[in-house]
């Protein structure tokens, strides 16, 4: 297994997803998928883009959804949310979470 399917198999299980749901999430079928996440053959550059992109989703959809879980296996909300993120229109109900919760928004965090 290559390093950087190992790194995507561990981010995967810490999310609860599966082979199928990443599948959805990224638009690369499972064929192509399953041989990369075994080690058998590599992907290209655009397809490895696409997983890490889902995946930094996901794992800011998890953080800001917190302490509440989100259900993966509901690819099609879930997937809504994604675009939602991408084009900014969570940004602020994220910060007013965090806020309320007392989180530093990511932002501040830096800061």
């Amino acid at each position: 297994m290559s390093t950087y399917s190992n790194i995507i198999s561990v981010k995967m299980a810490s999310l609860g997803i599966s082979q199928q749901q990443l599948a959805y999430y990224t638009s690369i079928h499972t064929n192509r998928l399953s041989p990369f996440l075994s080690g058998q053959k590599d992907l290209d550059a655009v397809s490895l883009t696409k997983i890490n992109d889902a995946l930094a989703s996901l794992e800011k959809l998890a953080e800001a959804a917190l302490p509440w879980p989100i259900d993966f296996r509901r690819v099609v909300e879930v997937k809504r949310l994604m675009e939602q993120l991408r084009f900014g229109e969570l940004d602020e109900l994220i910060a007013v979470t965090h806020s309320a919760t007392g989180k530093l928004a990511p932002a501040e965090a830096l800061a």
